[in-house]
């Protein structure tokens, strides 16, 4: 995964940064006013990166079974996730943790 320059919104000769996270990536946005990248990856964990070095500040561990789906809320705070356990995860990205955990009326939750 790479991040390219979102200020100029022109390619650059290459990425400014790339980073493997060992899964393929289900949802990514930015954070905290554009300074975190958050990416959701299949093994269920949410990846914290800081935007300008891509280096990881955080890994929550959010489903057990995988994940589906992330989206970020507009305030730039918190996570919402969708996972293969039948669960939404609300993650705090700031403290690194889950917040709240609901079970869903289906198996797996695909949106979110």
């Amino acid at each position: 995964m790479g991040l390219f320059d979102r200020f100029t919104q022109k390619p650059a000769s290459g990425p400014l940064w790339a980073i493997q996270l060992g899964d393929h990536p289900v949802g990514v946005g930015f954070a905290d006013g554009g300074k975190l990248v958050v990416v959701g990856t299949g093994s269920g964990h949410v990846h914290v990166l800081d935007a300008a070095r891509g280096e990881t500040t955080r890994t929550i561990a959010v489903h057990d079974a995988g994940m589906l789906a992330l989206s970020v809320a507009p305030n730039g705070k918190h996570v919402a996730t969708g996972g293969m356990d039948g669960r939404v995860a609300i993650v705090d990205v700031a403290r690194g943790e889950v917040a709240l955990s609901l079970p869903a009326d289906a198996d797996w939750v695909e949106h979110v």
